[in-house]
């Protein structure tokens, strides 16, 4: 390859990446309860196929609650217990709950589990979101929403 082909080349590579990183870049952002709506929906996914680590993906690495975890480690070990126990988990996602307010939200997620071992754990779970700074791409900054608590209330415990 001739030098000057090879210069074109290369110009015409940092001309596509270029545009690349503007149509990326200036891609219309979905709203704030779309953004929430989606990371729901990643739980109620990880819930289905009790995935702890997927479940852990929307968790802020400041988490905390008044109930069970004092922090997001905690809450993890807590949630692979729990997920240890659970036969079957569904999670009903209640889009029309999402509230937002300004860098922060809450949510409500309703919770139905089949115990191993016969049982069953149902609860309504509030979930507290705040709006957490990242990175696209590795360089732009950008913001993500993630759960920083949670507050449970259990409705059944029951054994069947």
């Amino acid at each position: 390859m001739r030098p000057s082909s090879k210069m074109l080349l290369g110009v015409a590579v940092v001309l596509a990446l270029g545009l690349f990183l503007a149509l990326y870049l200036s891609a219309a952002k979905p709203t704030d309860r779309d953004q929430i709506a989606s990371q729901m929906e990643a739980i109620r996914d990880a819930a289905h196929v009790r995935s702890v680590s997927g479940l852990m993906r929307v968790v802020s690495a400041d988490y905390h609650d008044n109930e069970l975890a004092d922090n997001v480690d905690q809450a993890h070990v807590l949630l692979g217990r729990a997920m240890r126990n659970v036969q079957q988990a569904d999670t009903s996602v209640n889009k029309s709950s999402i509230v937002v307010t300004g860098d922060t939200a809450t949510s409500s997620v309703a919770v139905n589990a089949t115990l191993r071992g016969g049982g069953s754990y149902q609860s309504t779970i509030t979930l507290h979101w705040r709006r957490t700074p990242t990175h696209r791409l590795l360089v732009f900054p950008d913001t993500v929403w993630q759960v920083s608590s949670a507050d449970y209330h259990a409705t059944d415990l029951g054994e069947d």
